[in-house]
């Protein structure tokens, strides 16, 4: 029996319901539950009304009231945060929210509570997988000049130019950073010399990283990256952000990270990461690519 802590952030109390139908599929594991309500989006009268209909199928639920800061990333951060100061250890937790798209909302949580929940956790465990989502998406570049700075703030190492691969192979030293990317994939060079992050083919291609998409749009900006790279990609994150993670590596990840800064951080509304990078969209992709490079630098 696992501990399975789960995380609820609710926007739309109507969705409730459905959600709930879900959870009970995988009771035969130990649930606790930690719920949000968007203050800013949710009466305190259904507020309260809706902690009692809680409270009756889960009596021993955690509830808290925060605003849709960083949309569902933000509240999370801040629950990350109750755990750490109250020192609740879970085996796994699962980050979940009342997404708006019934088709993707369904198509989601179907996969983070499948019928066979249990051997899909033995499998991860086995395969020591520490994070699990729907839809695996290459790592985008959208937000780069926050994915940057964020990761500093993480327990991990990140490789993000050709210094490690030209050392290996001496003969690169003096050609520019697609020639070393040709060179890679038609010499099947080994690819762990290779970038996370190719911080150095961005720059060659767009100049400063630090810059919004104002001329190129973003998805122009990484068609043309995946064009270039190829199949050597190396992180991947999960639209819709629902996601079970390994609550042990998560706390080793994030051992010296403030996680009320973070929050401090997002922005109070969702901006489109196609034209304007932004930290709320940045964390989205860095949670779950942090487990990949946790697990790859261990």
């Amino acid at each position: 029996m696992n501990n399975i802590g789960i995380f609820i952030h609710i926007g739309n109390i109507l969705l409730w319901d459905e959600i709930c139908s879900h959870i009970n599929k995988i009771k035969d594991n130990k649930i606790f539950l930690f719920v949000n309500f968007c203050k800013d989006l949710i009466s305190q009268i259904d507020i309260k009304d809706y902690k009692k209909i809680i409270k009756k199928e889960f009596p021993n639920s955690i509830f808290f009231e925060n605003k849709n800061k960083g949309c569902d990333i933000g509240p999370f951060f801040l629950f990350l945060d109750y755990l750490r100061n109250n020192k609740i250890k879970m085996d796994w937790l699962i980050k979940i929210h009342t997404k708006s798209n019934k088709k993707w909302r369904t198509n989601l949580l179907k996969n983070l509570f499948p019928d066979n929940f249990n051997e899909m956790i033995k499998k991860l465990d086995d395969n020591e997988i520490p994070v699990h989502g729907a839809y695996p998406y290459p790592y985008d570049y959208f937000n780069i000049k926050y994915d940057l700075e964020n990761i500093k703030l993480l327990n991990l190492n990140v490789s993000k130019d050709w210094t490690t691969y030209t050392n290996n192979y001496p003969e690169t030293l003096n050609i520019n950073v697609i020639e070393k990317r040709y060179h890679a994939q038609n010499a099947n060079k080994n690819y762990k010399f290779t970038p996370d992050i190719d911080l150095e083919l961005y720059n060659f291609l767009f100049g400063d990283q630090k810059e919004d998409h104002n001329i190129v749009e973003g998805k122009y900006k990484w068609n043309l990256i995946n064009k270039i790279i190829g199949k050597d990609i190396k992180l991947y994150y999960f639209p819709g952000t629902f996601l079970l993670l390994k609550h042990e590596i998560l706390e080793n990840i994030f051992k010296d990270t403030d996680y009320k800064k973070i929050y401090n951080s997002l922005e109070n509304q969702k901006l489109d990461d196609n034209i304007y990078q932004s930290n709320t969209h940045s964390w989205e992709r860095i949670l779950p690519i942090s487990f990949q490079l946790y697990k790859k630098y261990m």
